[in-house]
């Protein structure tokens, strides 16, 4: 199901951004994602091999123009250097409230991340998490989607629902949609999760 709701934004994307046949890379087999993944502290749910498995993140060059839904779509090489990148940055005290077993899957357009949540022991799914850096008034990471499936067919039902429009400027891609039929659609595929919520990592761990 992940797989095919993937499709379903690919195939949106492609009829909204021109760019799109050379924005992302193909998909990697289990074996050489596993290498990629050698240095993390944790495992990652069977999900994420699935996600990385249809695409890798976006292509060299594509960087920072926000082409997957107004988000980067980071390639797993990419991803563990920024994991390793913000974990520096939480030693160093620039970033605050931060756990270990988060990984980066996507960098929001407005400076934050979705986040997936690593374990000791790997999982068939795992919980996504959002840090928006922009947000002062809840500088933390919030729990939004109860797996990454759950996010992707979110996205996918709002790709079909027409509730998306993409605008291009010097930066690449925004993103801009109907925020009352995105929750409605949210809440429905991830019915355990409200906003706000007060859940946090170390919760679910």
């Amino acid at each position: 199901m992940l797989e095919e709701n993937l499709e379903i934004i690919f195939a949106w994307i492609g009829r909204n951004d021109s760019r799109a046949h050379i924005l992302f890379q193909k998909g990697i087999e289990r074996n050489s994602a596993s290498k990629h993944i050698d240095s993390l502290p944790f495992s990652l749910a069977e999900e994420i091999y699935k996600l990385y498995g249809c695409r890798n993140g976006m292509s060299p060059g594509s960087f920072e123009s926000f082409p997957f839904l107004g988000m980067d779509f980071y390639s797993l090489d990419n991803a563990v250097q920024a994991y390793f990148e913000l974990i520096k940055e939480v030693e160093s005290g620039t970033i605050e409230d931060f756990h270990e077993n988060l990984f980066p899957i996507f960098r929001l357009y407005d400076d934050g991340y979705f986040f997936t949540l690593g374990r000791s022991e790997p999982d068939e799914e795992s919980p996504i998490f959002c840090y928006d850096f922009g947000n002062w008034d809840n500088l933390r990471p919030v729990l939004m989607y109860e797996s990454l499936g759950k996010m992707i067919q979110t996205l996918a039902e709002c790709c079909e629902h027409n509730i998306y429009s993409l605008s291009f400027n010097e930066y690449g891609c925004e993103l801009e949609c109907d925020e009352d039929e995105f929750e409605a659609i949210r809440i429905r595929n991830n019915p355990t999760i409200q906003l706000p919520n007060s859940i946090t990592p170390t919760d679910i761990l």
